[in-house]
């Protein structure tokens, strides 16, 4: 699809990869099931770096890749304003391409 993308194993490296280091990142993209952190905590710490660093204007949208939909996560409470949108797996080409329009056409 032409884009650069990073990847990371750990959740530790994600965060370490993502801020303060990173600023050039145009989306994020995590699984929700990590070992340590799960998806949305991880998600919480990296808008927090990003909103000490940056224009909360400019935020990195972050979005969380997941066996379970968007409600799932509503009842259990589990909703954070750091998530721009659930992914419900298994990902094709043709949904991560479109997610990838969606977010970064603004960018080029």
């Amino acid at each position: 699809m032409g884009y650069e993308t990073y990847q990371r194993i750990m959740n530790e490296q994600s965060y370490c990869c993502a801020y303060p280091k990173c600023p050039k990142l145009n989306l994020i993209i995590l699984d929700y099931d990590m070992p340590f952190l799960n998806g949305i905590e991880l998600a919480e710490k990296i808008q927090e770096a990003q909103s000490q660093n940056i224009d909360p204007k400019i935020q990195v949208p972050i979005i969380i890749a997941s066996a379970y939909d968007r409600a799932y996560f509503e009842e259990r409470g589990e909703i954070s304003s750091a998530v721009k949108e659930f992914l419900v797996k298994p990902l094709t080409d043709d949904i991560v391409g479109r997610l990838l329009k969606r977010y970064l056409a603004r960018k080029y």
